[in-house]
């Protein structure tokens, strides 16, 4: 359920963004459409090497709604329930 836009301050953004790269997240340079709040602002972000597990995190930056994915035994992706970005990203 969509509540309303969080905010984040550019410099956690940009924080958060520099620990993804450092971990070998790129990122999609093309948003796509949120389920949370409709807007075109979320951002794929999936290890460049899939060769690591296949992991990929979708996180809007309109409503700040995150999901994480990872791949099972069959190769197929899973979302990660309660999936905390700050908290995986440490």
């Amino acid at each position: 359920m969509y509540i309303g836009v969080v905010t984040r301050s550019t410099s956690d953004v940009a924080n958060l963004e520099h620990k993804l790269k450092k971990r070998g997240f790129g990122r999609d340079p093309y948003p796509i459409d949120c389920v949370e709040c409709n807007e075109r602002a979320v951002f794929v972000y999936a290890l460049k090497h899939t060769n690591l597990g296949g992991r990929s995190i979708e996180w809007c930056h309109h409503c700040q709604h995150v999901r994480g994915y990872s791949r099972d035994r069959d190769g197929d992706r899973v979302e990660q329930p309660g999936f905390d970005l700050e908290g995986f990203l440490g």
